[in-house]
């Protein structure tokens, strides 16, 4: 569904159509053809960073698994922290709005390097809100 809404010269679909000819078009009729179809058209939209809702919540699950064993810690610049915590005290709103899934952007400051940082926010806002330059978002 999300390679349907791009364009049809978009480079994304232009790498997908040559991964599939490159490798041979696979047949879907096994498991592993159809793992190969699907590795080929996730790597093509994360090449263009594509910001699809399908791809975001593909990337959420995977980080999922891998905070959740301790492999990933969310990066947090030493003054974000400070900033949060001003925020609080003056009682102004953080609210995150972000191409990256809502699951993600938990999983990532629940498991930032400095520990879990979400009870600072008040909201998260994804793309199933509608685009950044969509004012109704």
């Amino acid at each position: 569904e999300d390679m349907e809404k791009l364009d049809q010269n978009h480079p994304s679909r232009k790498d997908l159509e040559e991964a599939l000819k490159t490798k041979g078009a696979a047949n879907t009729d096994t498991i592993d053809d159809t793992k190969a179809n699907i590795c080929n058209y996730v790597k093509a939209l994360m090449k263009h960073d594509v910001k699809a809702t399908g791809l975001k919540a593909l990337q959420g699950k995977i980080w999922k698994n891998g905070y959740a064993s301790g492999q990933l810690k969310g990066h947090i610049y030493q003054d974000f922290q400070p900033m949060l915590e001003w925020c609080k005290s003056q009682e102004v709103s953080v609210n995150i709005y972000s191409s990256g899934s809502i699951g993600a952007q938990k999983l990532l400051f629940a498991h930032s390097s400095n520990g879990d940082l979400c009870h600072y926010f008040n909201s998260h806002f994804d793309t199933t809100s509608g685009g950044k330059k969509e004012a109704g978002s």
